[in-house]
């Protein structure tokens, strides 16, 4: 009879927890894997170099030399000072770059699995953990991985992880804060997150309508993305590519990061890979031209100087009215050595980027 009385009492426990449980909410969205078998896939490499970015060149980057897609330069570089984005001398291909990042994942791999022994995760949460590792280093004190343990709900560690590891007040404050929201975006795809209590950082942009101008691209071999101007970040999405030699409008800029307008695309690009294309300007007559082949240099400065040691010498002038009016630089009437150092003196500006007019640089100097 006792026997009896328990086995009914053990079917309605059965019963009312049946009624009772449910399975808990991030059970039904994924199903996650072990963090010590999950490794690199394609997906991560495509996330790493979107965020990276491709250099051909290797740079300062904070704190080490960089070259391709973030990768620390293989050479060896000086090791003291304050470089910033200085570039050094050596160069890699993209194919190159692409193996020497297969060739370190396994490391970066190593370290997440590591720092987050015993903890389950699906592959964008892995992915978006793997790129915390491979900008920062670590991802121990990575708030994504206190929500793995628990102890952050996904809004705190949302919000927490956008301002990770930012370098606040530095010229690189606004690429990694982009970067952080993408890798926390990426993290929670899966996850409903009460967006009422995730504070979003808007992005920085000091840009100055200084830069705009016509552009081209600088030592660039293969192409050059444009990205995502929301972000205002060379770690926002790719929207448009800017092909070797190609010219563009460049709107504004920072130094370091310009807003561009490429065949309908606009977006943002770096500044280490672009130029100004210079603007020659119209040669009028009058203008320093004396020889009449549409370019202001030494040559014309010497006609000048050959024309005043014959007038000097009593000598005819062999230069045409037309010519004399071009010589004239200074339009003071007379043509002598002064006109041919104003002419060599706006030749010698010309050469190191000087854009203002012919005429109005010598109108101003009479």
């Amino acid at each position: 009879m006792k026997l009896k009385k328990i086995g009914v009492l053990s079917a309605a426990l059965l019963m009312f927890s049946q009624i009772c449980w449910q399975p808990v909410k991030q059970s039904e969205v994924y199903a996650s894997s072990d963090v010590s078998t999950m490794t690199a896939v394609d997906s991560t490499y495509e996330l790493i170099r979107e965020l990276e970015g491709f250099s051909p060149e290797c740079r300062w980057d904070n704190t080490q030399w960089s070259i391709g897609y973030g990768t620390k330069c293989p050479f060896d570089h000086p090791t003291n000072g304050s470089y910033q984005l200085q570039k050094g001398g050596h160069t890699v291909t993209e194919e190159e770059a692409r193996e020497i990042v297969k060739d370190l994942m396994d490391y970066f791999v190593n370290t997440v699995r590591s720092n987050c022994a015993g903890l389950s995760m699906e592959q964008n949460q892995f992915d978006a953990l793997l790129s915390a590792a491979y900008n920062h280093g670590n991802v121990n004190a990575c708030p994504l991985k206190y929500y793995l343990q628990g102890t952050l709900t996904a809004e705190e560690a949302y919000n927490q992880h956008c301002n990770w590891y930012i370098l606040s007040g530095s010229m690189y404050e606004a690429g990694l804060r982009n970067r952080r929201k993408k890798e926390a975006d990426l993290f929670f795809r899966d996850i409903p997150i009460n967006s009422d209590r995730v504070n979003t950082v808007p992005a920085v942009d000091n840009c100055s309508e200084d830069y705009a101008g016509t552009y081209t691209t600088k030592n660039v071999t293969s192409y050059l993305n444009i990205r995502s101007e929301s972000g205002h970040s060379l770690s926002s999405p790719v929207v448009g590519k800017i092909y070797p030699n190609e010219t563009f409008t460049v709107t504004k800029a920072d130094g370091t990061l310009a807003h561009v307008e490429c065949n309908g695309v606009k977006g943002v690009v770096s500044m280490e890979y672009i130029q100004r294309v210079q603007e020659t300007p119209s040669i009028q007559t009058g203008d320093g031209d004396v020889n009449n082949d549409n370019v202001v240099d030494g040559r014309d400065a010497t006609a000048v100087l050959s024309d005043y040691s014959r007038s000097s010498a009593g000598k005819t002038s062999e230069l045409t009215a037309t010519q004399q009016q071009a010589a004239d630089a200074n339009k003071d009437g007379i043509l002598d050595a002064r006109d041919a150092t104003a002419i060599i003196s706006y030749y010698a500006l010309q050469s190191v980027g000087e854009v203002r007019s012919i005429s109005e640089y010598f109108a101003s100097l009479h």
